[in-house]
C-alpha cells in the first residue's frame, strides 16, 4: 500500500519536495523535505521531522499551502542545529 501510494505521490504535480503542505492523519503542516517509495518526511515549523507512511498521506486529504521551492533548511531547524553542534564537536 505505501509503495503504490509512493509512486502515485511521486507523479503528482501538487506534492513535491520543497512544497509546504498539510498532510497525513495528524494534519502535519510543514515543508516536504524528502520522499521515497514508502515514506515522506515533512519538517514542521518547530523543526521536528515527521516521517509519514505514504499510504496514510494518500488515504487522507492533503492541502498545498505553498508551491514555492523551500529547498533550503530553515536556520532555526533542529536538524541543522544538531549538524552544526556535531561539526563544532569534531573540531575540538
Amino acid at each position: 500500500n505505501d509503495l503504490i501510494s509512493g509512486l502515485q505521490l511521486a507523479n503528482d504535480k501538487d506534492f513535491k519536495v520543497g512544497f509546504k503542505v498539510k498532510a497525513g492523519d495528524q494534519k502535519t503542516v510543514g515543508i516536504i523535505r524528502e520522499m521515497d517509495v514508502k515514506k515522506t518526511r515533512i519538517e514542521s515549523e518547530d523543526g521536528k521531522l515527521h516521517v509519514i507512511p505514504n499510504g496514510v498521506i494518500e488515504k487522507n486529504e492533503w492541502v498545498v499551502l505553498d508551491r514555492h521551492d523551500h529547498s533550503k533548511m530553515p536556520s532555526k531547524s533542529s536538524i541543522m542545529k544538531k549538524v552544526t553542534s556535531i561539526k563544532k564537536e569534531g573540531k575540538k
